[in-house]
């Protein structure tokens, strides 16, 4: 990880205009979070969406890191879904007026 941390301090001494909030951490969750969309938009199985991340990530097939990665996309995911279930009845109880 150092190696990581040396590239970014190198590219900011280079680039000073990048943001500070470029960060490998930040990379990561954001390449996980558009990896998760794209296997929603493909329609791939969960089992099938852990694998490929998992070799993409270069982890072991049973590592479980990928739920670390994933929170922000799960918890994004959760909101819509409780949304659309409080839509479903609020349109439900209008109806039944």
């Amino acid at each position: 990880m150092q190696a990581v941390d040396k590239l970014f301090k190198e590219l900011r001494a280079a680039i000073p205009e990048l943001p500070v909030t470029l960060t490998s951490h930040v990379m990561r969750h954001t390449w996980n979070e558009r990896f998760s969309e794209q296997a929603e938009a493909m329609n791939l199985p969960e089992v099938a969406e852990q694998r490929a991340r998992n070799s993409q990530q270069g982890w072991s097939d049973n590592s479980k890191i990928a739920a670390t990665y994933t929170r922000r996309y799960t918890d994004r995911k959760g909101r819509e879904l409780a949304l659309r279930l409080q839509e479903e009845l609020d349109d439900k109880l209008r109806d039944d007026k």
